[in-house]
């Protein structure tokens, strides 16, 4: 069961992906999530793998909060950040320029403060 090699890789405990809906309360043995994912990939008519989303959670979790990229690392199983920064996460020009205006923004409503006094 997934659940119980979480604690021996060094990630201590996690909640689960995918919550259980019915019973006790825990992570889903690999036969019942596979079982799962067929079942969505049959309604979807989309065959996939679960490693397929990484690049998806990189990406998003980066573009809310680039501060995040050595938390992104260790939560996908690297031991340093350059794995993220080559194969996954970009930083799209989008998000940067508006952390960038925001920035240049509060500094120069802090500079034309300090004008008009």
């Amino acid at each position: 069961m997934l659940g119980s090699k979480i604690p021996r890789r060094g990630h201590g405990e996690a909640r689960p992906l995918i919550p259980r809906i019915h019973g006790e309360v825990g992570s889903y043995s690999d036969r019942q999530f596979r079982a799962i994912k067929r079942k969505i990939q049959e309604e979807a008519g989309i065959p996939f793998k679960f490693k397929d989303f990484r690049p998806t959670f990189t990406q998003m979790t980066l573009d809310r909060n680039p501060n995040l990229l050595s938390d992104v690392a260790k939560q996908l199983g690297h031991k340093t950040t350059r794995t993220i920064e080559l194969y996954y996460g970009r930083i799209s020009d989008e998000k940067t320029f508006q952390r960038l205006d925001a920035t240049w923004d509060s500094m120069y409503e802090e500079f034309d403060g300090d004008i008009e006094n």
